[in-house]
């Protein structure tokens, strides 16, 4: 999990806007909480940083999950391009 001061410039705007659209904290987004609340509200910020071009090994590195946690968070949510139909 990457701090919100050390990314860069592109990804923190990306991360700012994560964090308006889910009204969590970004320390709340990338914490180990596995409350269906926030793990909903995790995946759209995953949603949001794909939307953007970033890889699944990306999303992983900035929130602290390996890219098959991403992956199984947006085919859950719905907003992978490999989702079941």
């Amino acid at each position: 999990m990457k701090k919100l001061s050390e990314l860069d410039a592109e990804s923190q705007g990306i991360a700012y806007d994560a964090i308006s659209l889910t009204g969590l904290s970004w320390v709340a987004l990338t914490e180990q909480n596995r409350k269906r609340r926030v793990v909903y509200k995790r995946w759209a910020a995953w949603k949001i940083f794909r939307d953007h071009g970033y890889s699944y090994q990306e999303i992983g590195e900035i929130f602290g999950r390996d890219h098959t946690s991403i992956l199984w968070g947006l085919r859950r949510l719905g907003g992978s391009k490999h989702a079941p139909k």
